[in-house]
């Protein structure tokens, strides 16, 4: 009796798992939209949708409206120099892709003279159609003077 009751219960037990396995397979397709779905939006979309509030709200109007913003850069010695550009896009860490840029920047430049080695700063413009700011070169952020009062 206990043998034929392990052996129906263990027919049932395959039954359902036959059953959970078409189901699984039936559902794929389902699965698929769903995994779609998911990653419908862009990664640094869903960053930025993220955002409710606080300093990265700023950066947030500022992708949506496409105004340009004013970045103070830095290197290891100190202010490295200013870029000015639209925002594409943005993380938490402060990470910045701009578009449309103009950088002014110092150099600092090194080299001899009666002998003795001497040091200067050299100040630097360029035009870049895109670049990647990293978060820890970033010393402030904020709307460009001339388009401040519009946003």
């Amino acid at each position: 009796m206990i043998a034929e009751w392990d052996r129906i219960s263990s027919q049932v037990r395959s039954a359902s798992n036959e059953s959970e396995a078409r189901v699984s397979r039936r559902s794929y397709q389902h699965q698929l939209a769903l995994r779609s779905a998911r990653h419908a939006t862009h990664p640094l979309d869903a960053i930025s949708n993220g955002v409710s509030g606080g300093p990265l709200l700023l950066l947030k109007g500022a992708v949506a409206s496409g105004a340009p913003l004013l970045v103070v850069t830095r290197h290891a010695h100190g202010v490295r120099g200013r870029c000015t550009g639209r925002l594409a896009a943005f993380d938490k860490h402060l990470n910045l892709v701009l578009r449309d840029v103009s950088e002014r920047y110092t150099v600092l430049m090194r080299g001899k003279r009666d002998g003795r080695t001497v040091r200067w700063q050299e100040a630097r413009q360029r035009t870049l159609r895109q670049a990647f700011l990293h978060g820890s070169a970033v010393v402030s952020v904020s709307l460009h003077p001339q388009h401040a009062s519009g946003v």
